[in-house]
């Protein structure tokens, strides 16, 4: 498949320091930002070196490759463990959850004795964890979402046009960069475009996560200028999804628009858990499985390898015990060009068997249902963006089934449930401190105090305030 092509490429480049002139111009003030900026200010700060740099942009030192991702998380640790940041933040169940996704595949993989994937398996699950405390630092207000969102609205624009130009052209531009084709790919007689990111597929799926971020600006009421930052961003973000040509992508972006339509019905997703034996009935009684109907028998765009992927589930579900306990070495053996496997959740039962799939899961349904459990102590601008952050970790999930992230998605794919996560309990934590003031509980500065780090909340004393409500 093309993703394994898209791999290919990117592995040329380990190993190998590549530093571009044009790279190091946005990377450098990029790591300096990530040290000195203010906390929520630094997951928007870290977006142009995302979009605009390759992944064949490598740094090797002492045999460890340190690519775009890896450095931006590598200075991220740095900083929090530098101004002892980690401290503020009550860990939870879910952070559990993400360091067994993120290292389970590790233990898996010396059970196995497959030692040749150790180091990678390390760097791969550093990447995540990385990505996933940055937003649970980072994302804790809506201060924080908003300039995350209307930062990617404004960089759209560009990625846009170079995509359309890529389109027209088939050259892409970003191409000196590395670990990317300069000759856009062809499939069924239609251009690929990609960009700077790792694969189409990837591009595509990056802004169908975005699109319910931007509508939720839209939603809540802003000025009107960033109205129109946030139209042009949604306008931008819909042609990069069709400039990509893939199918994964507009199952996205309708996966998104029948999330934003139930905005107004939210009574009815109260039902949601009527859907689960509606599945496993249409997966028991249908002749393909449920995976058929979805993989098999729809086609969004032409060319699309939705049968492949069908293909794959089935070897999946049917090699149960292989992976089960701790994963599989590969899946070459599975069928013929299964090999390349176009699921993250696969992927993660491959990696760390049942437990590494449980945790994938676990990790967005968790800050799904504390977001939602939040939202009833929020204003109602304040419920509205927390109602679209939400649908993005669920749109996520919905594009898991039929793409496996790598690159520089990684960061979406920790920061989106990770901020969700820390959204939810500096929301709660505000109401139980109203509570406790309202009641008198907190007479003496020191008792609101601490009051306030009961509640996760930062002391009047400390760095930074806690985050404001969108003006």
């Amino acid at each position: 498949m093309e993703q394994q092509s898209a791999a290919q490429l990117m592995q040329d480049q380990w190993g190998n320091t590549n530093i571009h002139p044009l790279a190091a111009l946005i990377l450098l003030p990029t790591l300096v930002a990530i040290l000195i900026v203010q906390r929520r200010n630094l997951p928007w700060v870290i977006l142009p070196a995302l979009v605009f740099v390759a992944g064949g942009q490598r740094l090797v030192l002492g045999g460890v490759d340190f690519g775009v991702l890896r450095l931006i998380g590598l200075f991220a640790m740095l900083r929090f463990g530098i101004r002892a940041e980690m401290s503020k933040v009550r860990w939870t169940t879910i952070d559990v959850m993400a360091l067994g996704f993120a290292f389970v595949p590790t233990i898996c993989i010396v059970l196995r004795g497959d030692m040749f994937k150790l180091m990678a398996a390390l760097g791969m699950g550093f990447d995540f964890v990385s990505m996933y405390v940055i937003g649970r630092i980072c994302l804790t207000d809506f201060v924080a979402w908003r300039r995350l969102v209307l930062a990617m609205a404004l960089l759209s624009i560009p990625i846009a046009i170079s995509l359309a130009i890529e389109k027209a052209t088939a050259r892409n531009m970003f191409a000196v960069f590395g670990g990317i084709p300069e000759i856009t790919p062809v499939r069924d007689g239609k251009l690929r475009a990609q960009g700077a990111f790792a694969h189409p597929i990837l591009a595509g799926a990056w802004f169908s996560a975005f699109i319910p971020l931007l509508v939720g600006i839209w939603r809540g009421r802003p000025v009107p200028t960033v109205r129109y930052a946030v139209a042009v961003g949604v306008a931008c973000s819909i042609i990069v999804i069709f400039s990509v040509d893939s199918a994964t992508a507009v199952s996205g972006l309708l996966a998104a628009g029948i999330g934003l339509a139930f905005f107004r019905y939210q009574s009815i997703l109260a039902y949601w858990k009527w859907l689960l034996p509606i599945a496993f009935f249409i997966h028991v009684f249908s002749q393909n499985g449920l995976h058929g109907l979805m993989f098999a028998r729809v086609s969004l765009v032409s060319g699309a390898t939705g049968h492949h992927r069908y293909r794959l589930y089935d070897a999946w579900l049917d090699r149960f015990t292989e992976w089960f306990l701790i994963g599989s070495n590969g899946t070459s053996h599975w069928g013929w060009h299964l090999f390349d496997v176009t699921s993250e959740y696969i992927l993660a039962a491959v990696r760390g068997g049942m437990l590494g799939l449980v945790c994938l899961i676990a990790i967005q349904c968790l800050a799904i249902k504390h977001l939602s459990a939040a939202r009833k102590r929020m204003s109602r601008v304040e419920s509205t963006l927390a109602f679209h952050i939400a649908l993005a970790v669920l749109v996520q999930m919905f594009m898991f089934l039929a793409v496996s992230y790598f690159g520089q998605i990684v960061f979406l794919m920790g920061i989106l449930p990770a901020g969700a996560m820390s959204l939810a309990q500096t929301c709660m934590g505000r109401a139980s401190v109203g509570q406790v003031v309202a009641g008198g509980g907190a007479q003496t500065p020191r008792a609101l105090r601490q009051a306030l780090r009961r509640g996760g909340l930062v002391p009047p004393g400390d760095r930074e305030e806690p985050g404001a409500a969108i003006p």
